[in-house]
């Protein structure tokens, strides 16, 4: 006899009532598709979590902080204990990047992948606090892995003379590419930049190419720190103003023999190849003027020639309310401005009314100082030239300022007349002549 054959297996209907809703979802819907539609679906649903995985690894974490400043004693509510309050509008440099704090002393950083999983296995951090510019701490932060805070930082009151921490790392490259070459004369200013191409939208970095040697580009506002890359958008004029320099290390005469280079980073994750652009310098190079350069993709970079030396002014000075005029005066000349706090503290539009000048310090450059005086109308009533100054050792210092045996109305202005014969002096025996009378 054939033996019957085995009924088939009920199906076990509490394996699907314990399926989830997605699993039950699938199992009424996607089981059910043409194979070709399963197939286009699980295609889709693998390009986003390789999506997502790419975008976890890539993408920027965040991790908060509390800053708190000490209070002097005496201060405080409780005027016998010293106390600490939030540490309001700080400036938090991570790297060559910058943050800040808000009115709460709170802050954000933004790091990248590995940044973050270095981070984890060390569980610290070493982050640089500044007040108005100033250095006021170098902290080895510690991280709380689980709420991905770090932990509080209470600073002391007012500015510090503390170097950066990255400082040897901003420049550590600098002066070893330059070892043995003399310092240059001249720096090379950024002003502005047009991206070719269509929905380019990137950070660029930039390089100059100069006599064998690679320099890093710097930011004068940020104390002179190796330059984060610049956020840029294609067919958009970007306005830099006068902040992203150059210098050019071993060049003394003009023209300079130059490249820069610009780098935007791969497509997608930069899973493509940097596209990179150059920008070489023209035979003709008038110093001070804007120059427009020409990209090898297209694009447009604004540059211009100026001094190494920079002019410092003083915000409580009386021509600081003519910063409008004097900045782009002065930069036509080949100077670049520096403001800064008076050293004879502070007061109400102080008299500019002396200019000195270091003892490295060409007298031709001095009568590009004096062109300006005479345009803008600044009231000098001295002049020192190979000048020694007390407060500092840079011997290409350049200030405008406030001599005190001079302010009053019984101290006559410099005629305009030495001023044009000084300016017109072809040498420097000639020039210091002209400007004997006034030097005392």
């Amino acid at each position: 006899m054939t033996p019957e054959p085995k009924p088939a297996p009920a199906k076990d209907q509490g394996s699907t009532d314990q399926l989830s809703a997605i699993g039950k979802f699938i199992d009424k819907y996607y089981l059910k598709q043409r194979p070709w539609i399963q197939s286009w679906t699980f295609i889709v649903f693998v390009l986003l979590f390789a999506y997502g995985f790419i975008n976890s690894v890539s993408g920027m974490r965040v991790i908060k902080g509390n800053l708190w400043v000490e209070k002097p004693q005496g201060t405080c509510a409780q005027a016998s204990r010293a106390c600490s309050t939030y540490a309001q509008f700080y400036d938090i440099r991570w790297g060559t990047q910058e943050f800040v704090s808000n009115s709460r002393g709170e802050y954000y950083v933004a790091v990248g992948f590995m940044d973050y999983v270095r981070m984890l296995a060390t569980g610290k951090h070493t982050i640089t606090f500044l007040k108005d510019g100033q250095v006021v701490a170098n902290e080895t932060l510690k991280l709380n892995r689980l709420d991905g805070e770090f932990s509080d930082v209470t600073l002391p009151f007012g500015p510090g003379n503390t170097a950066p921490v990255n400082a040897s790392e901003a420049f550590s490259f600098l002066p070893a590419v330059w070892a043995g070459m003399p310092q240059g004369t001249y720096r090379l200013l950024v002003e502005g930049i047009r991206l070719a191409g269509r929905g380019v939208k990137a950070d660029a970095g930039f390089e100059l190419m100069v006599a064998g040697t690679t320099v890093q580009m710097k930011d004068l506002a940020h104390q002179e720190m190796v330059a984060s890359p610049l956020p840029l958008v294609s067919d958009t004029n970007v306005d830099l103003g006068s902040s992203f320099y150059f210098p050019v290390p071993g060049v003394t005469s003009l023209p300079i023999k130059a490249t820069v280079k610009l780098t935007i980073p791969g497509g997608i994750r930069q899973f493509y190849s940097n596209q990179e652009e150059q920008f070489q310098l023209p035979n003709q190079q008038p110093l001070g003027q804007p120059i427009q350069l020409n990209g090898s993709n297209g694009s447009i970079l604004f540059v211009r020639i100026v001094y190494d030396s920079e002019v410092k002014l003083f915000r409580e000075s009386d021509i600081a309310k003519d910063s409008d005029r004097l900045e782009p005066a002065l930069l036509n000349q080949g100077l670049l401005v520096r403001w800064s706090q008076s050293p004879l503290g502070k007061a109400q539009s102080r008299e500019t009314n002396a200019l000195w000048t270091g003892n490295e310090v060409p007298f031709d450059v001095v009568q590009r100082l004096l062109r300006v005086a005479i345009s803008e109308k600044i009231p000098l009533k001295k002049i020192q030239y190979k000048y020694s100054f007390a407060s500092t050792n840079n011997l290409k210092e350049i200030q405008f300022g406030s001599s005190p045996a001079c302010i009053g109305p019984d101290h006559p202005l410099v005629p305009e007349s030495i001023l044009q014969k000084a300016v017109n002096a072809a040498t420097e025996a000639d020039f210091m002549n002209a400007i004997a009378p006034v030097s005392d």
